[in-house]
């Protein structure tokens, strides 16, 4: 009886653990949500400078304001304004001994004038307060952002 009691309260225990990361991870993609709301809400008002200004030091030291802003300008110039994009996947990973956690995110992104779809990968790293964009490219290609496909 006591094995079968014991067994119950591993159980319920194990599950009310797993139960607590699923919703804490819920909880905390849904609030990135509003980081990628913003992130894209400067882009599609012009401000590419403001957008740029979320962007990790790391991934400052590989692609230039310049180069950001003329990549989004030529895109907006062949495939017009971007019209939407959406969540299609999110995974929250964690360091346990410094507590950063970071986001990746599948997004489909598409424009006013093309049919095609983009699907492009970003990670997001959260450091205290801080929320910056660390990578963000072409699913297809993903590299280190060099090619300035970065979204």
């Amino acid at each position: 009886m006591k094995v079968i009691l014991s067994t119950i309260i591993m159980v319920a225990v194990a599950f009310l653990i797993i139960y607590k990361m699923v919703t804490s991870t819920q909880d905390s993609i849904a609030s990135m949500e509003v980081s990628l709301e913003k992130h894209f809400s400067k882009i599609e008002a012009g401000h590419y400078r403001e957008a740029y200004d979320a962007f990790h030091d790391d991934l400052k030291k590989r692609i230039s304001f310049a180069q950001y802003e003329a990549s989004w300008l030529k895109r907006i110039e062949d495939l017009g304004p971007m019209k939407s994009w959406e969540i299609h996947t999110a995974n929250k990973s964690s360091n346990l001994f410094t507590g950063e956690k970071e986001y990746d995110f599948v997004l489909f992104i598409s424009f006013t004038n093309k049919e095609q779809i983009f699907r492009v990968t970003q990670t997001w790293k959260v450091e205290g307060e801080n929320v910056t964009l660390v990578y963000s490219g072409l699913h297809s290609s993903a590299t280190n952002s060099s090619s300035f496909d970065v979204f």
